[in-house]
């Protein structure tokens, strides 16, 4: 199982100070995040039929998030795609995912004119947030955070460009705020809140997945899923309040209401401005979707849906 991407004794202050700073715009170092290109001339019609992705709609400097799936609809890896040029294109994914994506790209290579390169270590992603800053070279948006900026910079030279924002009145901006954001909107991390193997529809990820684009692994299944009907549990953003300090959650845990379980709770992020609130991620039954009521933690802490869910 893969290792969550911070320590759960995060210092609260630092959170609240880069919440603060967030609001000037920043950046966020994620070098540790997977870089792979895949280029050649059969690389998008490759791509095309291996992923969840409509690379039709994929025009040069452009990106479109996507997914590869096993044959039974279960998440291998999700990313995002971006076209550098006519016949190359790099799917970037967060920590964790680099060796799982390389290897599904490469067990189904056979005769295709393409290269499949781990780039990792050459180009390093970084996160502009709420800032208009000139970018040169590959960039691109997040699919729902619109404030977050994706860009790709030679690693020999990042920490140089680093420097340069700050004298420019950036803010360096830590992991925890860039989980609390990825949270806030929904977002799941792969090896905290969904784990490969789950289906890409319950992790939320309907987005990252093109209807009707035709063949690729796992398109039965999920096809059929949204056409007979909906997954029986599904990840929701969901708002936890307390008595006292809410704390980073740690393992799983159970939801209670009354004496059914709706569901589990997998990821718990304090709120930068209020000790007794936090918001985190869930896997929610379906017969609970639309419930409006407050499902109890324990220990004095209530959960519930949060209103900016949209895939219900």
């Amino acid at each position: 199982m893969q290792q969550k991407p911070i320590k759960f004794g995060t210092d609260r202050i630092s959170l609240s100070t880069d919440y603060k700073n967030s609001k000037h715009g920043g950046f966020f170092d994620l070098g540790d995040w997977g870089v792979i290109q895949i280029s050649g001339p059969d690389a998008l019609t490759y791509l095309q039929r291996m992923s969840t992705t409509q690379f039709k709609n994929l025009s040069i400097g452009q990106s479109l998030p996507g997914a590869f799936l096993s044959g039974k609809g279960g998440l291998l890896a999700w990313g995002d795609f971006f076209r550098s040029d006519e016949q190359s294109f790099f799917f970037v994914v967060s920590s964790g995912q680099l060796h799982s994506a390389l290897q599904h790209l490469e067990m189904f290579h056979f005769q295709e004119k393409l290269e499949i390169k781990d780039e990792s270590l050459s180009w390093s992603l970084v996160g502009l947030w709420k800032t208009s800053e000139a970018i040169s070279g590959p960039h691109w948006l997040d699919f729902k955070r619109k404030s977050l900026q994706y860009v790709l910079t030679p690693k020999q030279t990042v920490e140089e460009l680093f420097q340069q924002w700050v004298q420019r009145g950036l803010f360096r901006l830590g992991m925890p705020l860039f989980h609390y954001l990825r949270v806030l909107h929904g977002i799941p991390w792969m090896g905290w809140e969904v784990h490969p193997g789950e289906l890409v529809l319950e992790a939320g990820l309907d987005a990252v997945v093109a209807r009707n684009k035709g063949c690729y692994p796992g398109q039965e299944v999920v096809e059929r899923i949204f056409t007979y009907g909906q997954v029986n549990r599904k990840l929701f953003q969901v708002e936890i309040e307390s008595e006292k300090e809410i704390e980073w959650l740690e393992s799983p845990k159970e939801i209670k209401m009354d004496h059914d379980t709706p569901g589990h709770l997998l990821s718990v992020i304090p709120n930068p401005e209020h000790s007794k609130k936090a918001v985190g991620l869930a896997m929610i039954k379906k017969s609970f979707w639309e419930d409006k009521r407050r499902f109890d933690l324990g220990a004095s802490e209530q959960v519930f849906l949060a209103a900016s869910n949209t895939h219900t």
